[in-house]
């Protein structure tokens, strides 16, 4: 099971993960993505280790590829290889420039593990690409349905075929 949350600014989609993860029973690995001062940065969540992703500059993001493909890749491979769950909260645009790092997410989606992230509703190549595999479930947060969708997930999550 790959389910992947969507929807607007602020909505509430990292919060929905977030509670998934407070009843998810078993280990999960993988990344988030987080404001910083300044910026974004990426944060492995099995063990800490964080890297910029952008930061403000005076005519926009100065994006930081390279710590997709050292931080992002590095996390992914390890959910994947010692987790029960693969976290990849959120996919976005700054990934355009990171091609290992969008390798690791399609073979994690395309792979036998559980699934939970966050892809911004926004369209581009790499994001169409998520959103055309077979393999995912996309699930629309909004205020009415976020407050039910973590015991949902949670539940769709556990009853995958490849946690048992």
């Amino acid at each position: 099971m790959k389910v992947l949350l969507t929807g607007g600014l602020r909505v509430g989609k990292s919060t929905v993960v977030e509670r998934v993860l407070e009843l998810w029973p078993d280990s999960f690995g993988g990344f988030r993505t987080i404001r910083c001062p300044g910026g974004y940065k990426i944060v492995d969540l099995a063990t800490g280790q964080a890297a910029l992703i952008a930061r403000n500059g005076k005519s926009g993001l100065i994006q930081y590829p390279a710590a997709f493909e050292e931080v992002g890749v590095a996390a992914i491979a390890r959910a994947l290889d010692s987790k029960d769950l693969v976290v990849m909260d959120e996919l976005g645009f700054l990934e355009l420039a990171a091609p290992r790092f969008q390798e690791a997410v399609l073979a994690a989606l395309r792979g036998a593990k559980p699934v939970l992230g966050v892809v911004k509703q926004e369209r581009n190549p790499f994001l169409d690409k998520i959103r055309a595999l077979q393999e995912i479930t996309l699930v629309e947060v909004r205020k009415e349905n976020r407050d039910l969708l973590p015991i949902e997930i949670a539940r769709l999550l556990m009853a995958a075929p490849s946690r048992r």
